[in-house]
């Protein structure tokens, strides 16, 4: 890692030398450095237990080079052990992304490691969260070509990232998308944009069974259009037979439904979104033996929002590829200012309800495990439901406040896996900005979640303290006051420098999922330190 670093340095210096006395006027030179890193301690009391080795960090290394059209770049990985929840195949130090890339106004090549994403990602998705220990990028050839503005073609070859690998599996793929309409004047806008996939992926099976799927194909027909204030868009996906570890190898064909519509008032001042989806055995995985997301060729997001207060995060929706159908809805007003309702500053009102249920299917005792016959039929179990409203009032300059009233219901046994049963949950949360001489922020954040069953009722408190220089400092605590009185405290700063942010803080983390639109990784409970440290050149 040592030698990483140098290079990195010296890379970072010969840039900065090379812009500064003007030579090589046309090339561009950046990168980062990322590293995570966090100490562990034990607690008796909370019955958390640190590992053996203590400490662990994870540091990503980038490096890119651009010369007009052209363009090169490598990214270094290395896991002194990997942090805890994190699958343990992370380890060691490695260059795992390195690619040349060619593009001028019509074509765009693209060798060696890559992301790319076909309509919404239903049927390919390749990127990466880091949070989530999740890249799945491609190691081989991707082609982008445009003959003309409203004609968009894509194909793609090679094998995904597996953890520190190449998955077994190739995927090869193509997308089409046409606009046969994209009209804009006097603030009216007309669009309608078509589109369609394909991707195959083949791995050599070894066992017994000679009909095992060794061959999976998926195909994609999507539209994506808008009118003036009202937008529309779907996407329909089909995917043959596939066996895998996450469907416990049932031999079945996947089928993926999304619906989106909306209206918006030009003004901004009143909109409604609607989305549905319906999932059946949507898992594609580049390797057919991983149970992790990072062997996931495609990306089926959870529909639902995505909250940022303590409490609600606790029970995160996960979606179950396997079978699941359901939806969102978004709706919010705006009251203007100066009227009763909006006071001096105007206020906002925001109404979120999504809900999820399994399949209305039958098991069976083939190898296809379950056959739903009914494309729109919700089942008798139901998985999720968040019914939410937040008031977002402003009632002075320096001075603004956020109300949330949530309701949740949470199908533990098989969001999370286990016999949990059903939690009903209740929050309210308060959110308080104040503005000080108009260079400092401070933030109050209060909780409260009354649950029926579980861990019972939590309260949550949260202050944070940001000043002008960069810098802020937080403390938070959520504790479960009836059950465990555990408190799950976390103290510590941020400061943001130029291109730099470094973060330290100390406190106990819960353990439970960690959930990105809706792909989650567990993560235990631990007692420690963590450092955080980012470089952006």
């Amino acid at each position: 890692m040592r030698i990483v670093l140098f290079s990195f340095v010296l890379f970072m210096n010969l840039a900065a030398f090379s812009q500064g006395k003007g030579f090589f006027k046309e090339s561009k030179l950046n990168g980062s450095l990322e590293t995570n890193n966090q100490y562990y301690l034990n607690n008796k009391r909370g019955n958390i237990l640190a590992p053996e080795k203590r400490f662990a960090s994870n540091t990503y290394l980038t490096a890119n080079y651009q010369y007009k059209g052209l363009r090169a770049g490598i990214q270094f990985e290395g896991y002194n052990q990997a942090l805890q929840g994190f699958p343990t195949r992370y380890e060691g130090n490695k260059l795992v992304r390195r690619y040349i890339r060619y593009t001028n106004k019509k074509i765009d090549v693209h060798v060696g490691n890559f992301f790319e994403q076909f309509g919404n990602g239903l049927v390919f998705r390749a990127f990466e969260e880091r949070s989530l220990g999740l890249d799945n990028n491609i190691d081989g050839l991707s082609i982008r070509y445009s003959p003309f503005q409203s004609l968009k073609i894509k194909a793609i070859w090679g094998r995904p990232r597996t953890f520190m690998e190449r998955s077994p599996g190739e995927v090869i793929g193509g997308d089409l998308e046409w606009s046969p309409i994209n009209r804009e004047k006097d603030g009216n806008t007309q669009l309608l944009q078509l589109g369609t996939s394909y991707v195959k992926r083949f791995m050599r099976y070894y066992g017994a069974d000679p009909k095992f799927p060794q061959q999976v194909e998926a195909f994609a027909a999507r539209f994506n259009g808008q009118y003036n204030a009202f937008n529309f868009s779907g996407e329909w996906v089909h995917k043959s037979i596939e066996a895998n570890f996450s469907n416990d190898y049932i031999k079945k064909k996947g089928l993926i439904l999304f619906l989106k519509t909306g209206w918006q008032d030009p003004t901004n001042r009143v909109g409604v979104q609607l989305q549905f989806r319906r999932l059946e055995n949507a898992d594609f995985k580049g390797n057919f033996n991983s149970s992790d997301a990072v062997a996931s060729i495609n990306y089926t997001p959870a529909l639902t929002r995505q909250h940022t207060n303590l409490l609600a995060n606790i029970y995160p929706h996960s979606i179950q590829p396997i079978g699941e159908i359901g939806g969102m809805a978004d709706f919010f007003i705006r009251f203007k200012k100066n009227t009763p309702l909006g006071g001096k500053y105007g206020t906002r009102i925001d109404i979120n309800y999504s809900n999820y249920h399994a399949l209305d299917s039958t098991r069976v005792t083939t190898g296809e495990g379950f056959i739903s016959k009914r494309i729109i039929a919700f089942g008798k179990t139901k998985l999720f439901r968040d019914l939410n409203l937040i008031i977002d009032k402003r009632w002075t300059k320096d001075y603004k406040t956020l109300l949330t009233f949530i309701n949740l219901f949470y199908n533990r046994t098989i969001l999370q896996g286990g016999p949990y049963g059903d939690v009903r949950a209740t929050l309210v949360v308060t959110d308080h900005y104040i503005k000080i001489k108009k260079k400092y922020q401070l933030r109050l954040n209060a909780e409260h979640m009354w649950v029926n069953s579980d861990e019972r009722n939590w309260a949550g408190l949260l202050t944070e303290w940001s000043f002008p220089n960069g810098l802020s400092l937080f403390v938070s605590d959520m504790t479960n006051y009836q059950t465990y009185k555990m408190h799950y405290y976390n103290v510590g700063f941020a400061l943001s420098k130029n291109k730099q942010r470094i973060q330290l803080s100390a406190g106990q983390q819960r353990a439970g999922l960690l959930c990105v639109g809706g792909i989650c990784r567990f993560v235990p409970s631990y007692n420690g330190f963590s450092l955080n440290y980012t470089l952006n050149l």
